[in-house]
């Protein structure tokens, strides 16, 4: 090979097997590969076969449920299991670091007159492109997540409430001035915020 990835050589000299990607025609590939001893008998050896297994239709599922299990089907944020587990880790870490944190949960207002007049179809729509805007304004170590049909919350890494509070406020202005549009039909849309965090160190 021109060039094999890390603990190729490795791998098959400790367990005769590894897992590794290789370009096809442009197109990635999974393969499992397997290294096995020829003897001739049972001492003479005469060399090595390495096989290599397509497991690319078999890591693209693997792929597809744990992208199940993790994300939100519609708005491709966070679900509210794999919120809880998140924000648990990151807040255990702010108390070890005694850094600042604060959760904020919105809901869109009246959202139900949205699916009657215009349709469901143009509901997925606006939580969607929605979901997409928040997360433009989101720090990277924001944990962002659905948290029911048109309720979502965010864990603020290293903001104390006030600055959460900036942060909603935001969130708030943008959505109420964003035009979202579906089949020529330009849709408003507001959303009410809550804020709550720790003022002070907060301790197990």
């Amino acid at each position: 090979f021109d060039r094999v990835d890390d603990g190729f050589s490795s791998d098959l000299e400790k367990t005769g097997e590894h897992e590794t990607v290789l370009e096809q025609n442009g197109e990635t590939r999974y393969f499992k590969v397997m290294l096995e001893t020829l003897r001739r008998g049972q001492e003479n050896f005469i060399g090595y076969l390495l096989r290599f297994l397509d497991i690319t239709d078999h890591k693209i599922e693997m792929q597809r449920m744990e992208q199940m299990a993790t994300f939100d089907d519609l708005t491709h944020i966070f679900n509210r299991r794999v919120f809880y587990s998140k924000a648990t880790e990151a807040f255990d870490q702010a108390v070890l670091n005694k850094s600042h944190f604060a959760f904020i949960m919105f809901d869109l207002d009246n959202f139900k007159e949205v699916n009657d007049i215009y349709g469901h179809q143009a509901g997925d729509r606006v939580l969607a492109e929605m979901a997409s805007t928040v997360k433009r304004i989101l720090d990277e170590t924001d944990i962002f997540s659905r948290y029911g049909g048109e309720e979502f919350i965010i864990y603020c890494s290293n903001r104390d409430p006030d600055k959460a509070y900036e942060l909603a406020e935001n969130l708030r202005s943008t959505l109420g001035n964003h035009v979202f549009e579906y089949n020529a039909h330009k849709i408003k849309i507001t959303a009410s915020f809550g804020v709550s965090g720790a003022t002070r160190q907060v301790t197990k």
